[in-house]
């Protein structure tokens, strides 16, 4: 890993790839976008990333398509699945595959936070600090 992270973004929504990408730029990350699975496995293929950031409702395939197929080529990539609403089991398997689970909201603040922190591992604040913010989304619905 070098001194600067390199980030994919994979989302349908451009104002929310365009607000992450200004969020953590400055942070000294480099921000990679993708609009959709398709472009983001074309971009993964060209290229590695310290941290993949994925919504999980796009057109055309959803964020678990594309943390399956990272997974079959990368098992320890780090990887945040993110959602306003996921359906039941999802975020169990997300997890089951080593993801981070977030709420579209909280992603949007808690990994700028993570690398502002200035704690030297931000990856280690996302996924392994104690007061580790990922959220399984079903818990709440039993």
């Amino acid at each position: 890993m070098s001194d600067m992270f390199e980030i994919l973004v994979v989302d349908d929504i451009a104002g929310f790839r365009f607000a992450l990408t200004e969020a953590l730029t400055p942070l000294g990350c480099k921000v990679v976008s993708a609009p959709n699975v398709a472009t983001a496995l074309q971009c993964y293929a060209e290229q590695s990333f310290d941290l993949i950031i994925s919504d999980y409702s796009m057109p055309g395939g959803t964020g678990m398509d594309l943390l399956r197929e990272v997974r079959r080529i990368e098992r320890r990539q780090p990887f945040i699945l993110m959602s306003a609403d996921l359906p039941r089991g999802v975020a169990r398997e997300a997890q089951l595959h080593g993801a981070c689970v977030f709420e579209k909201h909280d992603a949007m603040e808690r990994v700028p936070e993570a690398f502002a922190a200035g704690s030297g591992d931000p990856l280690y604040e996302l996924f392994c600090a104690p007061h580790q913010p990922a959220l399984v989304l079903e818990a709440a619905r039993g």
